[in-house]
């Protein structure tokens, strides 16, 4: 027996419903599947950078952090006199860092971790609320952290990216990235005592915030903060 043109409505009719519930529960699990895996390669990279950045600093006198938070300034032990200790006849700490070109260590040489910008992130030109603070008005920076390298004179001879456009601070001083505690700073560079007080030429800790970004499906972007406190062996 032959189906009404009722029963082959109706059938349609949920033919359709379930189309479209299927449609989208895939579309959920495709967006789903997507910011995990953007999740998780921002977690990577930021934890590959924060790891070398750790390494970088942990033996180090750090000698400033600017008021921007975007650069801080930095010397290591070396064994500048060749004797096989990183002291002099003094018994004070030879305090410079290794010459990159010749692979030697130069006395009152520097080296510096900073913020170099690379494009503009505009919300009200992408549409996106990017740091998720329900408004489109912020504008960020995004670009990558260098280390460059200084001789005696201040005068750069060497710079390396240690992360190449990826990382996202925002283009007004270390203001708040992601939107959570509207107000509330995230500086990439932060050096503090013990009590947390800010100690920009003094203090024994550094904290480091990364923040990566990625573009995701259309209208959103995705941002993801690894932060480390490094506690300075040799602070000033």
């Amino acid at each position: 027996m032959g189906m009404t043109l009722l029963e082959v409505l109706v059938t349609a009719a949920l033919f359709g419903v379930f189309i479209t519930l299927v449609g989208g529960l895939l579309s959920s699990a495709q967006k789903t599947y997507e910011w995990g895996s953007i999740q998780e390669e921002m977690e990577t990279r930021g934890r590959r950078l924060i790891d070398a950045l750790q390494k970088e600093l942990v033996d180090a006198r750090a000698t400033n952090v600017t008021t921007s938070h975007t650069i801080l300034t930095y010397k290591i032990p070396v064994d500048w006199d060749g004797d096989g200790d990183v002291v002099d006849a003094g018994k004070l700490v030879e305090y410079g860092y290794i010459d990159p070109a010749a692979n030697t260590p130069k006395l009152n040489w520097s080296a510096a971790l900073m913020f170099v910008q690379k494009r503009t992130l505009s919300e009200a030109a992408l549409g996106i609320d990017i740091n998720g603070d329900n408004d489109t008005t912020d504008t960020l920076a995004q670009g990558s952290i260098d280390k460059v390298v200084y001789n005696s004179l201040g005068v750069e001879v060497y710079r390396v990216s240690m992360d190449d456009d990826v990382i996202l601070v925002n283009a007004v001083k270390d203001a708040d990235v992601d939107g959570h505690l509207a107000g509330v700073q995230d500086p990439l560079f932060y050096r503090t005592d013990n009590t947390g007080a800010e100690q920009p030429l003094t203090g024994n800790i550094v904290m480091i915030n990364v923040w990566h970004g990625r573009s995701g499906d259309p209208g959103n972007y995705y941002i993801r903060r690894n932060n480390q406190r490094i506690y300075l062996r040799n602070s000033q």
